[in-house]
């Protein structure tokens, strides 16, 4: 919901009243989310109350779906980042706990994806280890007792921190790609596509980026390296979706979501070079 109201920001000030009218935005405005554009005081603010955990209000970007082309597509300004985030745990208790703990997996993607980058630096080895966590000891914990308040307040500082290597330029990887695309064309939850997903596009990546696989499973309490293991068994541990297939999706749809995945520009981010369509057909495969 957060997204969708950076968007609606995005539609008001430019008094866009119908779908076409983004496409003009799409994809733009992803400079430096310090600067004040010329025409900031046109433009309408919010104040950010998160009650899931896919920490989307500490960006400065938002993502939006196209239901009629089926895809994904991103829009930004330093302008619709909000300018109060209100982190008070008591919000998430309404909140679905399946709904809470895949968000929180959301999360868990971003730090993990940061972690993972071949372009790292301590400053984000340090937050995305620390997020990671923050959010594996919380969300076991609200899985275990989901009336207890204080690992609440743990996992929303863990969202939190899986945002923080971004400041450092630090980017996520070919998961997300796959995700954006996944969830535009098939109608699958944000947060389930990194329980799907995030163990086989750490698998697939193992041989390019070992000793920063081996410090996401070390985050995770997970002591022979295995990152890819190490994420499954959190998502199992949690009773959330492990497979492609337990969220509606067919082989049928592989195509296509390659393709659409193809597209997307967090692809070239990834530590394994991702060189066709034809190798994220063998991620969502493994993830099948």
């Amino acid at each position: 919901m957060i997204d969708a109201a950076k968007v609606m920001q995005l539609c008001l000030r430019h008094d866009i009243r119908d779908p076409a009218g983004l496409g003009d935005y799409s994809g733009r405005g992803r400079g430096d989310p310090s600067t004040r554009p010329a025409d900031a005081d046109r433009w309408i603010r919010t104040i950010a109350i998160p009650t899931t955990l896919s920490a989307a209000e500490f960006t400065w970007f938002g993502g939006a779906s196209d239901p009629d082309r089926g895809v994904k597509e991103p829009f930004a300004s330093p302008m619709m980042i909000p300018q109060v985030v209100i982190m008070d745990p008591a919000m998430t208790m309404e909140t679905p706990l399946h709904l809470l703990l895949t968000t929180g997996m959301k999360a868990v993607d971003h730090a993990a994806e940061r972690l993972a980058s071949l372009e790292s630096n301590p400053y984000n080895d340090a937050v995305s280890a620390l997020a990671l966590r923050q959010l594996s000891a919380g969300l076991k914990a609200i899985h275990r007792d989901p009336s207890d308040l204080a690992p609440r307040a743990e996992v929303q500082y863990g969202a939190f921190m899986s945002m923080c290597g971004s400041a450092a330029g630090v980017t996520v990887g070919v998961g997300h790609a796959i995700g954006h695309a996944l969830g535009a064309h098939c109608g699958v939850p944000h947060g389930e596509t990194s329980c799907t997903l995030l163990p086989s596009v750490m698998r697939w990546n193992a041989e390019s980026n070992p000793e920063r696989q081996a410090l996401i499973a070390e985050a995770l309490g997970v002591r022979d390296g295995d990152a890819s293991r190490a994420l499954a068994g959190l998502v199992v541990g949690l009773g959330l979706p492990t497979r492609l297939q337990d969220v509606g999706v067919k082989r049928d749809d592989f195509a296509a979501i390659a393709g659409k995945a193809m597209k997307d520009a967090l692809t070239k981010n990834n530590p394994r070079e991702v060189n066709s369509a034809r190798d994220i057909e063998e991620i969502l495969e493994m993830a099948w």
